[in-house]
Parts: C-alpha cells; sequence; structure tokens
C-alpha cells in the first residue's frame, strides 16, 4: 500500500503525552553459527522464532500471528531462499501467559541462533519477554500487542499494532462522524487497558461534538450474564452501543440483548479484536446489522492488498487476513528487506530499524514513532450483512 497521510506523526506525539494450519510443537533445528554475533555460514538457514498462544483460549490469534509471517517466509523460500539461505521459523507455545513468555524468551537468548523474535499476542506476555530480549539485545517484534509499554525508545523491541490510547481516540471520533453518534455507551474491561481504552475512547467522542453517557466494566472471566450490565445501558439511552472487549463476550451480549429490548434504532459497534470470522461464528444471527473497528481492512482496493489477501486466501485454505496476521507480515516483510541488503546479524537489523522511519509496505505505511510503534492516520468500519464483514466506505 503507497498511502499514508503526512499528519500521522503529529496525532501519534499529541496522543502519547498525557498517556487452524499451524502446530504448536517447536521444530527441530540444527545449531548454528552465533548470527546474533557474527555472520553466519553461507549454507546455514536464517533462524526466527515466534512465541505466541497456540493452545488455550487465544490460539486463534496465535495462529494469525503464525500465518501472518509464513506467508512471506513461504514466499521466499520458494523463491529459492535470500542469496540460496532459507528462513527457518521455529514456534514456542506461551499459551498467552506472561510469565511463560518470559521463561521461553530467556531460553531464546540462550539458543544463541536467532536472528529476531515475534512475541507475543497479549500486551502482558509482551511486556515481560520484552524485557529479557531487552537485557539479551536481542531483536524483537511486538506483533499485536497495543499497551504503550510494549516498546520504548532506545528498546529492542518494535512494536506493529496502533497504541491503544491512539486506536481508540480514533474509535470514539469514529463512532461519532461516521455512526453519527451523539450519546455513547461504552462496555469495557475492568483493567489497566480497559482503562486505557476508556479515557481514548470518551476523548474521542468528545472532541467530535458527542458524550459518552455510560461507561460500564467487568473483571474478564468472570460475567457470562450481562443482562445486568445492559439493562444499566438502555437505561442510559444510547443511540450507539460500543463494546470494546473480545468476540466471546460481545457475542454473548449480543445474544442477551434480545432479553432487554433495546430500540431497533441503536447502532452496536464492536472493537478490532472482533474483526474475525470466530466472531460471526460465535455471535450468530445478533451479528446482523452489527458495525466491526479494524486497525486495517482487507476489503480495500488497493491492488497490492488486493494481491496479498489472494495469496493469503490460497495459503491458508481462505482464511481472511485480520490485523493480526497482517502486521506481523509486515514486520518479516521488514526483515526481509534487510537480509537481501546482507544486513545478517542482530545487532545489524536493529541498527536498520533504527534508521528505517517510514515503512511504505505491500499491506500499509507508517512512520514508527519515538517509542518505535508503527503509527497510522485511521481505523476502518465494517458492518456484517448476510454473515459477512463488509467495509464501510
Amino acid at each position: 500500500m503507497k498511502k499514508l497521510l503526512a499528519t500521522v506523526l503529529a496525532l501519534a506525539l499529541c496522543l502519547s503525552l498525557p498517556a487452524g494450519c499451524s502446530q504448536p510443537a517447536q521444530q527441530t533445528s540444527q545449531p548454528s553459527q552465533s548470527p546474533r554475533t557474527s555472520q553466519a555460514a553461507a549454507e546455514e538457514p536464517y533462524y526466527v522464532a515466534i512465541v505466541a498462544p497456540f493452545t488455550g483460549d487465544n490460539a486463534m490469534y496465535g495462529e494469525f500471528i503464525y500465518h501472518g509471517v509464513m506467508t512471506k517466509v513461504n514466499q521466499v523460500n520458494e523463491a529459492g531462499g535470500i542469496n540460496g539461505r532459507k528462513i527457518v521459523v521455529d514456534q514456542y507455545d506461551d499459551k498467552g501467559d506472561s510469565t511463560e513468555s518470559a521463561t521461553i524468551a530467556q531460553k531464546i537468548c540462550d539458543e544463541n541462533k536467532y536472528l529476531f523474535v515475534f512475541s507475543s499476542f497479549a500486551s502482558g506476555a509482551s511486556i515481560s519477554s520484552g524485557e529479557v530480549y531487552r537485557k539479551n539485545n536481542m531483536l524483537h517484534f511486538v506483533p499485536t500487542a497495543s499497551h504503550a509499554n510494549c516498546s520504548v525508545a532506545g528498546g529492542t523491541s518494535w512494536a506493529m499494532s496502533l497504541q491503544a490510547d491512539i486506536e481508540y481516540y480514533l474509535l470514539g471520533k469514529a463512532l461519532v462522524e461516521d455512526l453519527s453518534g451523539k450519546k455513547i455507551a461504552l462496555i469495557h474491561l475492568n483493567a489497566d487497558n480497559g482503562f486505557i481504552i476508556r479515557d481514548a475512547v470518551v476523548k474521542g467522542v468528545e472532541e467530535a461534538g458527542g458524550e459518552v453517557v455510560i461507561s460500564e466494566s467487568y473483571i474478564n472471566g468472570q460475567v457470562r450474564d450481562f443482562t445486568s450490565i445492559l439493562t444499566k445501558v438502555k437505561a442510559a439511552d444510547p443511540d450507539v452501543v460500543c463494546m470494546c472487549v473480545q468476540y466471546a463476550d460481545t457475542s454473548a451480549m449480543l445474544i442477551q440483548r434480545a432479553q432487554i429490548g433495546f430500540d431497533d434504532s441503536v447502532i452496536w459497534c464492536v472493537n478490532n479484536d472482533n474483526f474475525v470470522d470466530t466472531f460471526l461464528t460465535s455471535a450468530g444471527e445478533a451479528a446482523e446489522g452489527v458495525y466491526c473497528e479494524s486497525i486495517w481492512s482487507c476489503f480495500s482496493s488497493d491492488e497490492d492488498i488486493v494481491k496479498f489477501r489472494a495469496r493469503y486466501n490460497d495459503m491458508w485454505d481462505g482464511e481472511e487476513p485480520s490485523p493480526y496476521s497482517v502486521q506481523p507480515y509486515e514486520a518479516m516483510c521488514m526483515m526481509v528487506d534487510a537480509l537481501e541488503q546482507g544486513i545478517d546479524t542482530t545487532q545489524g537489523l536493529q541498527d536498520y530499524m533504527t534508521d528505517l522511519g517510514y515503512w511504505d509496505g505491500e499491506t500499509m505505511a507508517g512512520e514508527f514513532g519515538e517509542n518505535q510503534r508503527l503509527v497510522r492516520d485511521r481505523v476502518y468500519m465494517h458492518i456484517v450483512k448476510d454473515g459477512v464483514f463488509e467495509a464501510v466506505e
């Protein structure tokens, strides 16, 4: 994709001031000549590690990350590799657990064969493992997590997702400007990231001329019956209800709202975490007409994205690419670009990232800000029609 507004960085700096194809088993690889410190033998492959939840509740997201990386890796290897050297990807399952992710991170660093690593899906695991990678000077991509502490200036971690306060500020504006909302109800988790989301949405809504009339939160995993929350939401008389939680809970709320008797004019919107086919399956008919925000859209008419989408669909049995797969894909593209230039040590790749600045990629473009996070300028709206997502122009 070849487009990005120049105002992105200014927005990012302003907002940051206050604030199933894969297998979980690790591949077996032969030891190499310490590519982190010296150029490996010419016949050795390039070794890359992916740490993500390949089992447990978030295994779906681990697969997305794996699919994104492997879409580029397979393309390179099928073309003969880079100067005759293939790329070998080893998988590690952290189950989404922060302690497990940090333990795996130390093991990866001790292996002394990996050029760089992707870790992990959620912010907690990405932060805990990132501290280990920083201490060991290991280049670390945060493919999906949005917490501000996942990457810091001068560190070894580079984050590909929009920072939470930026994404949800943009979502707040979209609720008013794109969905014509004036009175917004917000449902989020009772957790640090949930309150970051709340504050950012409120800021965006208010700047766009709307009002958050109610904000309800709950502890993740402790609520299955959402009727009491939904009853409070109805009493606030919103014209838009925005649910910033994962698909299992949004699906339950959408199904349970029928018991409360919301007016048909109320617009329902879910966040980027729900922009997956699993949400459509889980919510079923209750998802019909629901809007979904995303930080990237596979429905773009951009020629490069159209080609990428077709290649991804073909490689992964019709699965649609999501932000969870595209962001690691673009990170892998950056590394392929560096390797093709002969940069094949961890320190060299870290220097490459430091000097990169603006990235004009195949599926997304952006500039790395001061906190080493790829910044973009917008979110995308979709609507569920006949059981599938459609772009809202």
